[in-house]
């Protein structure tokens, strides 16, 4: 049996392509947030996902070579990666939340996807805005707005 008759559609080989990439990097990312906690643990995590992500080279590949579909792949409902991302994220902000780190004053699901879509802004900018990739502001970003949910 071939791929194709498998997969039916291209989209989706590239997306489980993509998905098992992402695993991968969401498995090797934790170790950035050792020895951490509470905002400064999200964000060395969630900024060497981030890394990861922005110097992969099959990604960059698809990005640079056709942006609308990498895009639409691993940014939208239609592919598996943000919604993977997104329960990465939240389930890190619910330890953080369970160990008393953070309050956050909106719900969690919500508060995931901000920052997942703040990471996608500035991982994908190239491809998007044709600005360059920036993860340090990314990560700034996403700092500052977990700054606004912790427990003083």
């Amino acid at each position: 049996m071939t791929v194709h008759r498998k997969i039916k559609r291209r989209d989706d080989l590239l997306g489980a392509a993509m998905l098992y990439i992402s695993q991968f990097m969401l498995q090797t990312v934790m170790e950035a947030g050792e020895n951490k906690v509470g905002v400064e643990r999200i964000g060395a995590i969630t900024r060497r996902l981030f890394e990861l992500v922005s110097l992969n080279k099959p990604l960059r590949f698809l990005l640079t070579n056709e942006p609308e579909c990498a895009l639409r792949l691993l940014t939208t409902k239609q592919g598996p990666v943000q919604a993977q991302f997104i329960l990465f994220v939240e389930a890190l902000l619910d330890i953080e939340i369970k160990e008393g780190h953070l309050h956050p004053t909106m719900d969690l699901h919500t508060l995931a996807y901000l920052l997942v879509r703040i990471g996608e802004s500035f991982m994908y900018s190239d491809a998007i805005a044709d600005q360059p990739v920036d993860i340090d502001q990314a990560h700034k970003c996403i700092v500052d707005v977990l700054r606004t949910q912790v427990v003083v």
